[in-house]
Parts: structure tokens; sequence; C-alpha cells
């Protein structure tokens, strides 16, 4: 059975983040997948201290947050999904912490499948800079990034747009399963 870890970087459940997630989950699960889902924000994550001590290859100074079940989950699994709201046009900051603090994780021991979502209430095309910026940075944390999802105006996204949004999540789940 595949093991896949989500991350919803917004503490909305009824956001954009949160419904791609959930049908992401379901493709996966259609495949067998186990699915487990972290939202950051409600989570005790604490900053990266920039001390470099994960660089000695001893993982991370810091011991007693959230982020020790995180890394377990991540290693024990085959792939991941990182939803990323885009507040003031970057990732939410509760996403930026538990992102910088899988500097450990560089570089790679092997390669894990992952699923990149981006949910934003601008017009579409208005972040895709960042978002081609930002999917690297995976890559070096040993993420293939098969799938990119762009939710664009969240706030006001026609039911088309939509319903179309969410059939492309429930397949990237399945591919992540596969």
């Amino acid at each position: 059975m595949k093991k896949i870890v989500a991350f919803v970087g917004s503490n909305r459940t009824d956001g954009y983040s949160a419904k791609v997630v959930d049908q992401i989950k379901k493709g996966a699960e259609s495949e067998g997948a186990e699915v487990t889902v972290f939202t950051p924000g409600k989570m005790n994550i604490s900053a990266c201290q920039g001390c470099m001590y994960c660089r000695q290859g001893k993982g991370c100074i810091i011991k007693d947050d959230d982020m020790t079940e995180v890394y377990a989950a991540l290693d024990k699994a085959d792939g991941a999904v990182f939803a990323m709201p885009i507040y003031f046009g970057q990732m939410s900051g509760q996403m930026m912490t538990l992102v910088n603090r899988l500097y450990p994780l560089a570089p790679p021991a092997g390669m894990k499948k992952a699923v990149t979502v981006y949910s934003h209430g601008a017009p579409a095309g208005m972040y895709q800079k960042y978002i081609d910026m930002t999917d690297p940075l995976f890559k070096a944390l040993g993420m293939d990034v098969i799938k990119t999802l762009n939710a664009g105006l969240t706030s006001k996204m026609p039911e088309d747009q939509e319903k179309e949004l969410l059939e492309a999540a429930f397949e990237a789940g399945k591919a992540l399963a596969e």
C-alpha cells in the first residue's frame, strides 16, 4: 500500500487548498493508498534557526516540536502533496515555516512523487512566475513534482472551472498512488 502525506497550508477548512487536497486524497485512496493530512498552521512548528546543524547529517537541531512527526511521515511516504495558498505574493507563512524546516531532507536519498497546489484570488497567470520559481525547491527536497494545480480566482471561480480543477485533483491523487 502506497503512503501519501499531504500538507494543507491554510487553516480554512472550507478553502480551496483543503478542497483540492480532499479530492487528491480521494483519488489516491481510490487506488488503495493511505493518505495522512497535516495542517501546519494547527501544529507546533518552530522556525528554522539557520544554524546549519542539519548539514552535518544529524537531522534538525530542533527536537521538541511537531516536525518530528512530519519527518517520520515523510520518511515512510511514497508521495507528498503541498497545498499552498498564496498570500501577498507567496505561500502562506505556515507553509513557508514547514518548507524551511524540510531543509534537513536535502540532498535527497531518493525521489518521491509530489503534487503541488497553489490557490489564490488572482486571475490565472498572475502568480505563474512564483509557481515556476517555487516548484523546483521541492526537487531539491527529493520530490518529483508530477502535477501542479493552479487554482486562481478562488473567491469567484466559475462552476465549470471548479469542476475541472477538482477532477484534475482527483486524477493527480490517482497518479500519486500508482
